[in-house]
């Protein structure tokens, strides 16, 4: 008996582990909409990116480090299905272009994470 019990905090705490690793259950839109950023390495040289995520789920995407100001932005629409946000880029005319998918593994107030369908992860902070 003494052998099961000593078990018992082990498979708690590997519950603990799976469980933090798991995407968002169903994070609030709420908190997804606003302007969000981050840095990334490109070849050794540190660049900065932006999207803004609108309330009637529509977005914009730019890139200072590319020359791209947020008058010149990409436009996209995105949806959110529980820990699944999805971005569909529009085309100057107006036609829907590729589509992005993502896993939301944290959103907060400051903060989203999420990871692309190659297991690739971004990390933003939202600008204040």
């Amino acid at each position: 008996m003494k052998k099961k019990l000593i078990y018992l905090p082990f498979l708690a705490l590997i519950a603990i582990v799976f469980n933090a690793c798991m995407p968002v259950e169903t994070p609030d839109e709420v908190l997804l909409v606003g302007d969000w950023t981050r840095d990334y390495d490109d070849d050794g040289v540190t660049k900065t990116e932006f999207y803004e995520y609108s309330a009637d789920n529509t977005g914009l995407y730019w890139n200072p480090s590319e020359n791209v100001l947020k008058t010149d932005s990409q436009k996209f629409t995105w949806s959110l299905d529980k820990s699944d946000l999805t971005r569909i880029n529009i085309f100057k005319n107006g036609t829907p272009g590729s589509t992005e998918s993502f896993t939301i593994t944290e959103l907060t107030e400051s903060i989203l994470k999420y990871e692309d369908d190659f297991g690739v992860k971004y990390s933003f902070d939202k600008v204040e």
